[in-house]
């Protein structure tokens, strides 16, 4: 919503700067116009910083067959990515590594 609206204010402030040439006594268009492109820009760039730092889920579904039990096991995770550091490092972007033991909930079991 904020690129399209910071879009929109750019391309009104560009039709007021230099497609009308209307003189209103109170008021300086293309002013008004200059100003309402920069406003657009900078709710734009705003917008792209905001998009580029939206944290990302993966879910994760393994569907596994127990002969014991004779039973389908179907299990999912979902994996967040952290918050990036302070320092300024990037976050790993390797894959989560398998689980280890009774570590997930068993989202659904079905026996045959």
């Amino acid at each position: 919503m904020s690129i399209g609206g910071g879009i929109f204010l750019f391309v009104v402030g560009a039709i007021l700067a230099f497609a009308l040439n209307i003189q209103v006594e109170w008021i300086d268009l293309t002013m008004v116009g200059y100003l309402l492109m920069g406003a657009g820009f900078v709710i734009t760039m705003i917008g792209i910083a905001m998009l580029a730092r939206r944290r990302q889920s993966v879910t994760t579904q393994r569907t596994v067959r127990d002969p014991a039990a004779d039973a389908t096991v179907t299990e999912r995770r979902t994996d967040q990515t952290p918050d990036p550091p302070d320092d300024g490092a990037r976050p790993m972007t390797e894959p989560a590594a398998p689980p280890r033991g009774g570590g997930l909930r068993r989202a659904r079991r079905t026996t045959r």
